[in-house]
């Protein structure tokens, strides 16, 4: 698990947020959509089929990955449990 958790971190790293453009942000916001998505996130190998996401899960996520995809400025994402 350590091994995945530093490659994804080398990837996308909300501890460096704020030094990452909006335009990067946005498309990393994008991606990790796009994997929940197609489930490709979370890998299948970390969640018990209980906690599989649900529909609402996904549309939630949706709703927060997606939800600056116009131009605002943000210096960190929102937390999760701020999207409604």
């Amino acid at each position: 698990m350590a091994r995945d958790i530093h490659k994804g971190r080398t990837h996308l790293n909300f501890s460096e947020w704020s030094s990452v453009d909006q335009e990067e942000r946005q498309d990393d916001l994008q991606t990790c959509w796009e994997q929940v998505e197609s489930g490709e996130m979370p890998p299948w190998f970390y969640i018990f089929p209980a906690a599989k996401l649900s529909e609402g899960d996904k549309a939630r996520l949706k709703s927060y990955f997606l939800r600056n995809s116009t131009t605002q400025e943000s210096a960190r994402p929102a937390r999760l449990s701020e999207v409604k």
